[in-house]
């Protein structure tokens, strides 16, 4: 891919995997219940994710469910950048076990019954002396009838005095069903005072499903987008640097055959000089719900 090797981006994520299946028709296949459920997380935080050096940051974690499911128990594992220091709950929905203040590296947070979604935690963590632009991770993962199955992995950058960019995406459902299309927005956003001079954006669409078109919106269509019918890795760019904060819509569909768990991934290609930066990537999964 030519974003990727322009950005210097030589390997892939190793995004987490859910049972995927596809059957033979195009009536879809029989539902199993862990496919009629997901939850997506998003993180924020105050001011415009940036930090300083021996001060602490409130880090907002929203949970949602997609979907119609229940789960008995779940759990929430948060990465944090190395240096930095849990130092305790802010506010939210107080989880039945946290770490203690003073934890660093992974901090584990569990709910022993179901909560109501959607709901938010709040955490504070304590910045280390850097320059460098940090990377939070977390994941939730839950039980369905003795399986596990995982949320959408949440990425977040936090810079100190660097521009950096981000980007999300907004789907005009919160399921699919199998031989249905939707429309897919990606927003992005500077956070500093530098233009970028190029934009560009990778998207990997669930296994088998296809690209349409861009779809004419409010937003910021690309100079350089996939032909019709793609598949995979879609790569869309701007050579000139459109107005942030900005969005482009492009429609999917999912063939008739989808089941399972569906997972996008993306994440944008920038550069302001000849060095090239590439921003927090971003998943969502989507439930299948077939006759909704």
């Amino acid at each position: 891919m030519w974003l990727d090797h322009a950005a210097g981006v030589t390997d892939q994520p190793e995004w987490i995997q859910d049972n995927l299946a596809f059957c033979l028709t195009n009536t879809g296949a029989p539902q199993d219940p862990g496919e009629r459920f997901a939850i997506n997380i998003k993180r924020t935080a105050e001011g415009d994710l940036s930090y300083t050096p021996g001060e602490e940051v409130t880090i907002t974690l929203r949970l949602e469910q997609y979907g119609k499911g229940d789960v008995s128990a779940l759990t929430l594992k948060e990465q944090l950048p190395e240096g930095w220091m849990y130092r305790g709950m802010a506010s939210g929905n107080l989880p039945d076990e946290y770490p203690a203040g003073g934890a660093s590296g992974e901090l584990v947070f569990s709910w022993n019954t179901e909560p109501e979604f959607p709901f938010e935690i709040s955490y504070l963590a304590m910045a280390p002396v850097s320059d460098e632009v940090q990377l939070f991770t977390g994941v939730a993962s839950y039980p369905v009838l003795g399986k596990t199955f995982f949320s959408n992995e949440v990425q977040t950058r936090f810079r100190r005095y660097q521009t950096i960019l981000a980007t999300d995406r907004v789907i005009d459902k919160k399921y699919y069903a199998s031989g249905q299309v939707l429309d897919v927005t990606i927003p992005f956003q500077r956070f500093g005072m530098e233009m970028p001079l190029v934009l560009g954006y990778v998207e990997i669409l669930p296994d088998g499903w296809v690209f349409k078109e861009v779809v004419e919106s409010d937003g910021i269509e690309p100079e350089l987008f996939p032909k019709a019918n793609a598949t995979g890795t879609l790569e869309f760019a701007w050579f000139s640097p459109p107005p942030m904060p900005g969005s482009f819509t492009y429609r999917v569909y999912a063939p008739g055959n989808a089941a399972g768990l569906a997972r996008f991934h993306g994440y944008g290609l920038y550069r302001f000089t000849d060095i090239q930066f590439v921003t927090a990537r971003v998943e969502t999964v989507l439930p299948r719900i077939q006759g909704a």
